[in-house]
């Protein structure tokens, strides 16, 4: 549940191996598993489902704590930009919202959201909520 689904794979590791005679070989261990992956979705909309509240809402200090753990080294593909077809690995959020954070664009102080508004010619929808 949750937005997750188990895929069939396996692991596979060369080992070497030695027999009574200490004479050395490689062996090929090959483990079948089942791997947890989410079906794809939006981010926010992801955390939200979790905490079962709405991306409308203004997240408090326990909306934050639960978030960063539970995307803590999530790989996600950005839909934005030249990188759509790369995967990039979140490990934490920012302690404030995408209006509040700021960064110096073209020698002055901007926000995030006005940044990536300006640079990838999109609109945030949830710049209350903090930046992955």
């Amino acid at each position: 549940g949750g937005g997750k689904y188990l895929a069939p794979g396996a692991s596979k590791v060369v080992v070497p191996v030695e027999g009574p005679r200490n004479e050395g070989a490689l062996a090929v261990i090959i483990d079948s598993k089942k791997t947890p992956f989410y079906h794809t979705m939006n981010l926010l909309q992801m955390i939200c489902n979790a905490l079962k509240i709405d991306a409308n809402i203004t997240p408090n200090r326990g909306h934050w704590e639960f978030a960063v753990k539970y995307l803590k080294r999530l790989e996600c593909f950005p839909i934005y930009g030249d990188r759509q077809d790369s995967t990039v690995i979140l490990n934490s959020l920012t302690n404030s919202s995408g209006n509040d954070t700021t960064m110096e664009y073209h020698g002055k102080q901007v926000s995030i959201v006005h940044y990536l508004e300006q640079r990838y010619k999109v609109q945030i929808r949830f710049s209350h909520w903090p930046l992955a």
